[in-house]
């Protein structure tokens, strides 16, 4: 497959990614930013995974891949929308993949993980507002740090002003990322499969559906959103 003209391709685990912005180009430790939600999903409760990137969407693409779980992909930015669609397409997950212009409800539960941008403190604080506006009971927030440690200490004070509180902490190749979980949660003790620790991770806008993709193998089991196929 090639890319279209203005856009660039690349593998990202597995999966094929177009991208046509540097912030947007995949790389290792955000490879391994989306292993680390993939392997959150099945301990959290049923509902749709929101990727708050603005772009390609390769994050929440490849968290979701070989599941059931649907994926509302934030893209607000010019041609974002088309470049995350036609990931989504790429990729065989378009029925699963909705792409919208701002965050919003998509249904009664809430989102059950929210995954942050890689970017700045001012798109990360932004994330904090989302997450602490939609996450549904029991849900969680995936956030990349900056990898400057006044920025980041800054946001994770900023994270408890917005009733989120740290439950673990990756240090991944070359930058990190955090997770939290709604105060409120933790308190009622719905956290408790996750393990505090610091360790290296390795193994309502405009809205449009993605169109269907050719049918996959028939390898999918028929049991929850949340079931993975073999890497």
């Amino acid at each position: 497959m090639t890319a279209t003209a203005g856009t660039r391709l690349a593998y990202f685990g597995r999966l094929e990614i177009t991208w046509d912005r540097p912030h947007d180009e995949p790389e290792q430790w955000t490879t391994d930013v989306a292993r680390w939600a993939a392997s959150l999903l099945p301990l959290l409760p049923q509902g749709p995974v929101l990727d708050l990137g603005d772009g390609a969407c390769h994050v929440g693409l490849l968290a979701v891949a070989g599941t059931r779980r649907p994926l509302v992909c934030l893209a607000d930015s010019e041609g974002g929308e088309d470049v995350a669609l036609a990931n989504a397409r790429r990729n065989g997950l378009a029925e699963q993949v909705t792409v919208v212009g701002v965050p919003a409800a998509t249904d009664d539960r809430g989102y059950a993980l929210v995954l942050g941008p890689v970017g700045g403190p001012v798109a990360q604080i932004a994330a904090l507002r989302v997450a602490a506006r939609f996450l549904g009971e029991g849900g969680a927030l995936l956030l990349p740090l900056t990898g400057h440690p006044s920025e980041d200490a800054g946001l994770l004070a900023r994270a408890h002003e917005h009733g989120l509180t740290e439950t673990e902490r990756r240090d991944l190749e070359s930058n990190g990322a955090v997770l939290f979980r709604r105060s409120s949660d933790v308190e009622a003790g719905l956290d408790d499969h996750v393990v505090v620790s610091t360790h290296d991770s390795r193994p309502p806008g405009t809205v449009r559906q993605g169109t269907h993709a050719p049918s996959r193998a028939p390898s999918h089991p028929p049991a929850t959103d949340d079931t993975l196929e073999e890497h």
